[in-house]
């Protein structure tokens, strides 16, 4: 559990060669400038990333990648997540998984409003 993290720029960051990384079962809240979790220097190859709580109250902009950011050609699985993002980001956008698979990731950017789905639905 990582909480109440202010002015960080993110939770959990990976750098370097970071292959088959789990990251499972969390609670992650803060004020995250870039995302709560974050791999943007390598790609990640077989990560997976599911069943997290992922609140990140920052209003830093509406296309920000602002729960999970993963630099191009990362791999594995991407399931689960709860999400809850500041309300100036756009819950499309919260995940930028690049080449991993995704299923079931819920995002909200109001309180007082239901989340819906944290990426367009495949047909």
């Amino acid at each position: 559990m990582l909480y109440g993290v202010t002015q960080a720029t993110e939770g959990i960051e990976l750098v370097g060669a970071t292959d088959r990384v789990t990251i499972r079962d969390n609670y992650i809240s803060g004020l995250f400038s870039v995302s709560a979790i974050s791999a943007i220097t390598n790609a990640c190859l077989g990560i997976n990333i599911s069943n997290n709580q992922i609140f990140n109250g920052t209003t830093a902009g509406n296309d920000l990648a602002g729960a999970i950011d993963l630099v191009t050609a990362s791999t594995g699985m991407v399931t689960g997540n709860m999400i809850y993002l500041g309300d100036d980001t756009d819950c499309l956008t919260s995940i930028d998984a690049d080449a991993c698979g995704r299923a079931g990731n819920f995002a909200a950017n109001e309180y007082d409003q239901e989340g819906g789905v944290a990426a367009t639905q495949s047909a």
